[in-house]
């Protein structure tokens, strides 16, 4: 049982992870295309980019054999974990100059705080002052041990997110609206979540045991369900934190920016994390369930492609499909075996406008289409040099 739930919490971990470096990276696209002269979007994009980087390593982590590979990735995550706090700083110091409160003081800071997230890094890279052996379950966990300079790390880090986030207070006490301080709470209360998400908890731990022993079991258990549970609130509170972002510096109406940011999270973000959820997921639960890939294939075909009543089929007519995908879209259980640039084709001239109802069928489409395109890719890649090579008869 205890296995089970191992493997099953070591899943759900990667695919939470995945779907945060999704929305993260998403929203930095999001923001960059629509208010990259804005300062505080530069700044918040930038801190998205440093939390992809640590989840990107931890999705990586669960998928190498060695330690010695594990080291690699475990360092690269620094990238991220170091940087956050000084980004962290420096976002919080863009919302306070929004509301016109300028500090050469604060300047400083931020950039002294960029010049100690290097050292860190650099003492973690190439010493073992910061983070140093530490254990590898395999793919299920890694973690560095703490160096005798972890704990200096540990203040630094949460010395400058507890600034930045004085820092949002500070600037919601000098917003001049309701609406604007309303969002400054949501600013705040959101803001502490990705930080504590990124913290290297497990090095902790190194500090009550030998570094290089794995946690036991029920103590593996608990911090993967803690993880989780981390992972799932730096989701939701990206999103919250992304919201009230786009409001900063924009030109339009509320109503528009919130109707484009959240037809582009259901559009976007949320349907590749379904697929990539659903993909992960298609090689853990046959074993799961005792059964073998090609019964569940054919259990999500059926469920996929069942048509229903007529009154299900009179809804669908009236779906909000663009017309270019109408033309289609009726034909996907014709479609669900097509490589995935027919797909990918098809998308992008109907510009994702997928109505609800139909996610679960096109999730299960994709997904057949991801299989067939690995499938068939050699063949099709051997086909037209087997084609120059037949001759041509007089």
């Amino acid at each position: 049982m205890n296995n089970f739930i191992l493997s099953f919490l070591s899943l759900s971990n990667i695919i939470f992870s995945s779907g945060i470096i999704i929305v993260a990276f998403a929203l930095m696209l999001y923001l960059t295309a629509s208010n990259f002269r804005n300062s505080v979007a530069r700044s918040f994009s930038a801190l998205l980019a440093f939390i992809a980087i640590v989840y990107v390593g931890d999705v990586l982590l669960q998928r190498v054999e060695t330690f010695e590979i594990a080291t690699i990735w475990l360092k690269f995550k620094w990238i991220g974990i170091a940087f956050v706090p000084a980004e962290y700083l420096h976002f919080s110091d863009a919302v306070l100059r929004s509301t016109n409160a300028f500090s050469p003081r604060r300047r400083l800071a931020t950039l002294l705080g960029y010049v100690a997230s290097s050292i860190f890094l650099f003492l973690v890279v190439l010493t073992d002052l910061v983070a140093r052996d530490g254990f590898f379950v395999k793919y299920v966990a890694a973690q560095f041990g703490a160096g005798p300079m972890f704990p200096l790390f540990a203040i630094f880090f949460f010395t400058l997110t507890a600034w930045g986030w004085y820092n949002l207070r500070k600037a919601r006490r000098r917003c001049l609206t309701a609406t604007t301080r309303r969002r400054m709470d949501y600013l705040s209360a959101a803001f502490i979540a990705p930080a504590l998400g990124v913290f290297p908890y497990l090095i902790i731990a190194s500090f009550l045991r030998d570094a290089q022993t794995p946690p036991s079991e029920i103590v593996l258990l608990f911090l993967l369900a803690g993880t989780l549970i981390a992972k799932i609130g730096v989701g939701v509170m990206i999103t919250v934190m992304a919201y009230t972002v786009a409001y900063q510096g924009a030109l339009s109406p509320d109503r528009i920016i919130k109707h484009n940011l959240v037809h582009y999270l259901l559009r976007g973000p949320l349907v590749a994390t379904m697929v990539v959820g659903l993909r992960l997921s298609a090689s853990a639960v046959p074993e799961w369930l005792g059964l073998t890939r090609e019964t569940i294939l054919f259990a999500t075909v059926i469920v996929a492609t069942r048509r229903g009543s007529p009154v299900v089929r009179s809804a669908e007519r009236q779906a909000a499909f663009a017309t270019s995908f109408k033309r289609v879209y009726p034909f996907s259980g014709m479609n669900n075996f097509a490589p995935l640039d027919v797909w990918l084709g098809r998308l992008w001239q109907a510009r994702f406008a997928v109505g609800w109802k139909y996610v679960p069928r096109l999730i299960a489409s994709l997904t057949f289409s991801v299989v067939s395109t690995v499938v068939s890719l050699p063949e099709r890649l051997i086909l037209p040099w087997l084609l120059c090579k037949r001759p041509i008869p007089d």
